[in-house]
């Protein structure tokens, strides 16, 4: 699972980090704590100024299966 560093101003991705899949209860408190560390800013102050959220999943579109494969005679 990937996990964002967001700005709590904007609520814009800076960073994303991948847990391992079997780490999901633990997993947006191991990266929050490794962003902290990244950032080299202790907990308090990197809550006023940061926030880590899940990463939505990115479904891709596949248009080719839509299309129709009978094209129209011209």
């Amino acid at each position: 699972m990937k996990y964002e560093l967001r700005t709590l101003g904007d609520d814009e991705p800076i960073d994303v980090v991948s847990i391992f899949e079997g780490m999901k209860s633990v997993g947006i408190e191991m990266a929050k704590a490794y962003f902290v560390g990244r950032k080299k800013l202790d907990e308090e102050d990197f809550d006023k100024l940061f926030t880590v959220k899940v990463k939505p999943s990115t479904v891709r579109y596949k248009w080719w299966e839509e299309e129709n494969p009978n094209l129209d005679d011209y």
